[in-house]
């Protein structure tokens, strides 16, 4: 499995922050680190919490330090003055959030998403105007992002929550010189407008 794959099939980690020091010539006297953590469906916060406050626990025994863990001791050096203090916890305007549930593949509404897809690979792409159309048929396959940070806002509202963008092009997201290719953006326009008019007319989602 690629490492593109695995990433999106599983927990992912990414130490994005990372801090500590004041001057160029004195080591710091405090450092922190953020952690950033989506957790796959197979797991839960717990499981993150369990396995990262682990991998601590052999430093802060190494380096003789007073190890709490989400508001737990977890190690004392009693027989010894600590040399310092390891901290880990969320931080103060974040709390974990659970993998979203699994959305159902037998529904009308994943069937009107899948058709708006073909449909619009069909129209914007000619792809029905091939010799071949066995070659060119699009097949739309489920996935699972780890990445639910909004959902969980429609988690009592609906079961059917489909994460999905029409975007197949290069383009550069998250970054300083963010862009999208013109035909790409125009093929999502399309999608949309297919979608919200097959929506309109669908009477059984």
């Amino acid at each position: 499995m690629s490492r593109l794959w695995k990433s999106m099939s599983g927990t992912t980690q990414a130490i994005d922050v990372i801090n500590g020091g004041v001057k160029s010539n004195a080591l710091p006297e405090q450092a922190f680190a953020v952690i950033n953590h989506r957790i796959g469906i197979d797991s839960s916060s717990s499981a993150v919490e369990s396995r990262d406050t682990s991998l601590l626990l052999p430093l802060a025994q190494e380096f003789n330090l007073t190890f709490t863990a989400f508001g737990e001791l977890v190690s004392d050096p009693s027989s010894t003055s600590s040399a310092g203090k390891l901290s880990l916890d969320y931080l103060p305007t974040r709390r974990p959030l659970e993998p979203a549930p699994v959305t159902p593949l037998d529904s009308n509404a994943f069937g009107l998403l899948a058709g708006t897809i073909r449909s619009t690979f069909d129209t914007h792409r000619r792809l029905n105007e091939s010799s071949d159309e066995k070659k060119n048929e699009v097949f739309v396959a489920p996935g699972m992002p780890t990445g639910n940070t909004d959902t969980r806002f429609y988690w009592k509202l609906s079961k059917n929550i489909f994460r999905y963008k029409h975007h197949h092009s290069k383009s550069s997201a998250h970054t300083i010189d963010e862009f999208i290719e013109l035909d790409s953006y125009l093929e999502m326009i399309r999608f949309y407008m297919t979608l919200i008019l097959n929506s309109d007319e669908a009477r059984d989602i």
